[in-house]
């Protein structure tokens, strides 16, 4: 799959606002809420996540070379996944509308600011 850097970050833009929108919903859950193809299209992608996909495979073509990640800075953390991160924040908030909702916002910023 050819994905440019101009397509991952339209992704990234659509999908977190939509869940900063729908704080109590998944990553599954707005994959159904596209057409069967755009659904497919996302939900193959790696960790359901544009900028995983965006990344490409390590060396021995298993995971996304998170060095590669569009998003430099993942706002207090590196990586998308460390502790404090927007994204970790989202993720493991599994009550707290507000949170996630904040947490999805920031994501959505940082996806703004990926230089196409």
């Amino acid at each position: 799959m050819s994905y440019s850097l101009k397509q991952c970050k339209e992704d990234m833009i659509a999908m977190w606002s939509w869940l900063a929108e729908n704080p109590s919903c998944s990553k599954a859950k707005y994959i159904d809420t596209l057409s069967e193809e755009e659904g497919r299209r996302i939900g193959d992608m790696k960790n359901e996540c544009p900028c995983c996909e965006y990344a490409g495979p390590d060396d021995d073509n298993s995971d996304p070379i998170c060095k590669e990640c569009p998003i430099e800075q993942w706002g207090a953390a590196v990586r998308c996944f460390l502790d404090g991160s927007p994204f970790d924040i989202w993720n493991s908030l599994l009550t707290c509308a507000g949170a996630k909702r904040k947490a999805a916002w920031e994501i959505v910023e940082l996806a703004k600011k990926i230089v196409v």
